[in-house]
């Protein structure tokens, strides 16, 4: 029993970077759009109106500082790690707006797993690159992060019936 609660806990810890990331970007909402407003050659817009510049390095920047202090005190990923963890959320979540757009679904309109995995993903696959040019960057085991993409899905409904509830966001996905 105890290890899997070590596993759980650990999971969570692990994947908090990218989470905060992911979650604090709606807090930093501005004016200046990721993708300068530019449409795609497909007529439709690159990313979306909710994707913005704030927004992007706001996440990255609360995503890292929360790794940072959580170092501190818990040293499950390393400072570096929680950077790439952050960045590659949100980079993760830009390219799931991008595929939306593309299937031509609106900003805020539900696509199932494609809005919960797109930025665990994106994490996922900047820290594995990062993991290639030194070994300072830590991997996730492979059942770790199978559990982080359960856990994901249900957090991700969890924080954003939250965040519909007090106002942040305009639907509860």
């Amino acid at each position: 029993m105890d290890y899997y609660l070590s596993l759980l806990i650990s999971s969570i810890l692990y994947i908090m970077p990218a989470y905060i990331a992911n979650a604090s970007a709606v807090l930093f909402r501005g004016k200046s759009r990721l993708d300068m407003g530019m449409n795609f050659f497909d007529g439709r817009p690159v990313l979306g109106t909710h994707k913005t510049v704030e927004g992007f390095l706001g996440g990255v920047i609360a995503g890292t500082v929360y790794g940072v202090i959580q170092y501190i005190f818990v040293p499950v990923v390393n400072p570096a790690t929680s950077f790439l963890l952050a960045l590659g959320a949100m980079t993760g979540d830009s390219i799931g707006s991008f595929i939306k757009r593309r299937l031509n679904l609106k900003s805020g309109e539900l696509a199932p797993f494609l809005d919960q995995w797109d930025f665990v993903l994106g994490a996922f696959f900047l820290v594995y690159l990062g993991s290639l040019v030194t070994r300072d960057i830590v991997l996730p085991g492979l059942v770790s992060a199978l559990l982080i993409l359960v856990l994901t899905v249900v957090f991700d409904l969890l924080a954003n019936i939250g965040a519909y509830i007090i106002g942040l966001k305009d639907v509860p996905w």
